[in-house]
């Protein structure tokens, strides 16, 4: 009985797997998206991906409290800690099919998480970049130099005032 309940259990796990990998998967396309939408400075495209991805990644964190479930279920039926039931060494208690398809699972997961990383950093480094950009130009604005080459009192040429077009940095 045992047996038959936790290969149920395994399937269910491998389908809340699967499920959380095809979000990824969108997550990836649209931090891709992003990519671009950054480079041409396009705000208001990117806002919008900004809230989907928060609808998605609401349900990964439906799927990651259902995938917990399967796993303190399994770990109570092998008797095992939860803490110790990775997918490799679920992988390793099941042959067949479903452990296969964990162990496919896995992979893809894996692989998608890493680009998703990686794309991340880009857009990242992109944000930065605009952002020094932007402070630097505010920084120009903001000093701007007053041409005016006087004198003080002493015959020694004055510090050139600065005048400022804007009040404050925003």
């Amino acid at each position: 009985m045992h047996e038959n309940e936790a290969s149920s259990i395994l399937k269910s796990l491998v389908g809340v797997l699967k499920q959380e990998a095809a979000i990824y998967e969108e997550l990836l396309a649209m931090s891709k998206d992003k990519t671009h939408v950054i480079v041409k400075g396009k705000i208001q495209e990117l806002e919008q991906i900004v809230k989907s991805e928060q609808d998605y990644i609401l349900k990964l964190s439906e799927l990651e409290n259902e995938r917990e479930t399967f796993v303190d279920r399994l770990s109570a039926i092998k008797g095992t800690k939860a803490e110790e039931l990775t997918i490799s060494a679920i992988t390793q208690m099941f042959a067949g099919k479903e452990a296969e398809e964990l162990f496919i699972v896995q992979q893809k997961l894996m692989e998608t998480i890493q680009s998703l990383s990686e794309t991340n950093e880009l857009n990242e480094k992109l944000i930065q970049s605009s952002l020094d950009y932007i402070n630097f130009t505010i920084s120009l604005i903001t000093t701007a130099g007053d041409d005016d080459n006087s004198y003080d009192t002493n015959a020694s040429l004055k510090a050139p005032k600065s005048k400022s077009l804007l009040d404050m940095k925003i």
